[in-house]
């Protein structure tokens, strides 16, 4: 293995390999490194880099190293125009037709390209490719031995780097026309064009020559593996789907902290077979090792390629999908776009929430099939993120994603969709009790302008402010993920909590009707003229209480208060008492004056005060109790960070000042 001596570390600076490339008898380092500089989609730039050499315009990362490895080898691809290919081979410029490409694709993983040397007049065929499918096209007579190249595979594939396999054949020029009318036939035709297609290609990729191997590092961005150990604390179950070997695959569920080594209690379950009943004999023994170890409290990871979770999914689904769900983390290498999106689909059936986050073309359709799809825009393209909800630069923005904004989205969603049913059956029973007082006569309480401006005008505006609510930080949320935990079951809209809300409109709606009733009746006579109060009166009473309890209920189910919740909330009484002088003030219209007579009389101001109080201390009262005797892991995480935060400021240890306190941390 070249670049591994005590003498060179790096594989581009050794001079054996540098040798064995400028050597006209060892063809096979020659022809490896013309394949990596041929067999490739990127586009050469027109200017070269301060060292001189050509850089590259390239929708794929890894195809672009492979191009840069061969430039420091000597092999430099040059340019492309149309068809033609330049490549300068030590120095020495080479020409290339390019007369075929056999595209990359999820289910070929591989690639093909048939190119003619303009110097000898030979047709000659690069592959590269995933090992299961080159070395199955291996011309075995040529490659007699292939113990080592599995061995070196494996020893990458433990590094968790992505290989290709490379190989070559020559082609007679006849066999190559002969195989072109074939070609032209399939790729024009109507019915079944993939299909013939594929056919045609599988005829060409046969009896090839072993060139190499290439080892390919995909770095993990920053902060993944701390971004998914704080995901897992927040009670997140992870499902990694991937076109990697099982050795890559596990190597980098490791190094991202989405499974836990054997040596940390970690439970690895394979899933092994090639017939369904084998896969399902399988899986009766993992899911009493699951079982088992879930009673030992230990962390799963369950394990599977693609082969057998295609029969899985055709045969097992259920079983299979139970035993995941048991398991903290997923693992799914050696998977199809296809195959991805129907796991997504399998988890989609228990009634979970499923969120797919990936960065290329492959994950398109697992994005599609999720509930919230994450696309990651950078060097692998922009189809990911076209095709996504959300989209954004690096992986670590997740945390933040799901933590913070999804969270606090959920609370405020949660809490205005029930306070609209709220407010709405608040005045709503109004009115129905109001007519067990009318003898059910059909009369309204609420006049047209009451009814009207109610929800947009009156009670509408502070939900606006509601909706910059956190109960929390953005910090605490990060110290103390688990908070998260309180969404997932659906702590702030339930049954109990619908419940709740609607026990408050009845209460208050009895209350605001029946003490209006009873200081406004049909004996109460105005303080300043002595003329009995009229019906429009009665009803404006009620509504004004109305409306200050709707921002007192808004206020008490606030944790955030901000300058914009104060303006929206004192607000919009001050704009509902201006607005009801204005409209009492037009005299052609049956409110003129009501407002003008409410508003000097002290019983109405008393009595909307009555009203406040009693129909919100319930509220107060319910609020303390709960937060001192049945505190909710938010309100424990506040009282403890509360408290430290004091200590600090005193700049004491708030463990040492408080041993409670530093057990609770």
């Amino acid at each position: 293995m070249f670049g591994h001596t005590a003498a060179c570390s790096d594989a581009t600076q050794d001079p054996d390999l540098h040798a064995l490339v400028a050597d006209p008898k060892a063809t096979v380092a020659a022809e490896f490194f013309r394949c990596l500089a041929l067999n490739q989609t990127v586009v050469p730039n027109a200017e070269v880099d301060a060292n001189g050499k050509v850089t590259y315009k390239s929708s794929s990362p890894d195809e672009e190293a492979l191009v840069l490895a061969a430039q420091d080898m000597g092999v430099t691809f040059t340019a492309r125009d149309g068809d033609m290919l330049t490549v300068d081979f030590l120095g020495k410029a080479e020409s290339y037709e390019l007369c075929n490409v056999l595209e990359f694709s999820s289910d070929r993983k591989r690639m093909s390209v048939i190119v003619k040397d303009n110097e000898t007049g030979r047709y000659k065929l690069y592959m590269k490719g995933a090992d299961d499918k080159v070395i199955s096209r291996l011309d075995m007579s040529l490659n007699p031995d292939l113990a080592e190249l599995d061995h070196q595979l494996e020893t990458f594939a433990q590094l968790g780097l992505r290989t290709l396999v490379i190989g070559y054949r020559y082609l007679e020029e006849d066999s190559y026309l002969a195989w072109m009318e074939r070609w032209t036939e399939a790729n024009t035709s109507i019915e079944n064009r993939d299909e013939r297609l594929a056919a045609v290609y599988e005829e060409m990729e046969q009896d090839l020559e072993l060139l190499g191997v290439t080892a390919i590092e995909d770095k993990l961005q920053e902060e993944v593996p701390e971004t998914i150990a704080l995901l897992r604390r927040a009670g997140l179950k992870f499902w990694m789907l991937t076109g990697d070997k099982y050795s890559t695959a596990l190597q980098i569920a490791t190094a991202c902290n989405l499974m836990s080594p054997e040596s940390e209690g970690g439970v690895l379950l394979r899933v092994e077979g090639e017939t369904a009943d084998q896969v399902g004999l399988c899986l009766n023994t993992l899911e009493k090792q699951s079982k088992q170890a879930e009673a030992r409290g230990c962390d799963i990871t369950v394990i599977i390629e693609g082969g057998q979770l295609g029969i899985c999914l055709e045969h097992h689904k259920e079983q299979f999908r139970d035993i995941g769900m048991r398991s903290h983390a997923v693992v799914c290498c050696r998977v199809t776009p296809q195959q991805k999106a129907l796991v997504v689909a399998s988890v989609k059936e228990l009634d979970k929430v499923c969120l797919s986050i990936g960065d290329g073309g492959n994950d398109v359709t697992m994005i599609q099939e999720a509930h919230i799809g994450v696309g990651i825009s950078g060097r692998e393209g922009l189809q990911a993120a076209r095709a996504a909800d959300y989209s954004f630069a690096k992986f670590k923005f997740l945390r933040r994603l799901i933590l913070v904004h999804g969270r606090w989205s959920y609370n405020r969603t949660a809490v205005i969709a029930q306070y609209a049913f709220f407010k709405s059956i608040y005045i709503c029973l109004i009115q129905v009790l109001y007519n067990f007082y009318a003898g059910f006569s059909g009369t309204s309480l609420m006049n047209t302008f009451s009814l009207t401006t109610y929800n947009v005008v009156f009670t509408g505006l502070p939900v606006f402010g509601f909706a910059l609510d956190q109960d929390v930080t953005e910090e605490k949320v990060f110290e103390f993920p688990a908070i998260y935990k309180g969404g997932q079951r659906s702590n702030k809209m339930n049954a109990v909590t619908m419940a709740t809300w609607f026990f408050h409109a009845v209460y208050q709606a009895a209350v605001t009707l029946l003490i209006t009733l009873a200081v406004f009746n049909v004996d109460h006579l105005h303080w300043g003229d002595g003329y009995p109060v009229d019906y429009a009166s009665l009803s404006m009473v009620a509504y004004s209480a109305v409306v200050i309890v709707n921002q007192i209920v808004v206020f008490l189910y606030s944790h955030y208060l901000t300058a914009v919740n104060g303006i929206l909330l004192i607000g919009s009484v001050v704009t509902y008492f201006g607005t009801t002088m204005v409209y009492s003030a037009v005299p052609f219209l049956d409110f003129y004056q009501v407002m003008d007579r409410l508003v000097s009389d002290g019983n109405f101001w008393a009595t909307v005060l009555l009203i406040v109080v009693v129909a919100c201390i319930p509220g107060f009262f319910a609020n303390a109790l709960q937060i001192s005797y049945f505190p909710t892991f938010v309100d424990q995480v506040r009282f403890v960070t509360r408290q430290r935060d004091e200590q600090l400021r005193k700049g004491a240890d708030p463990a040492a000042a408080n041993p409670m306190l530093g057990n609770q941390l």
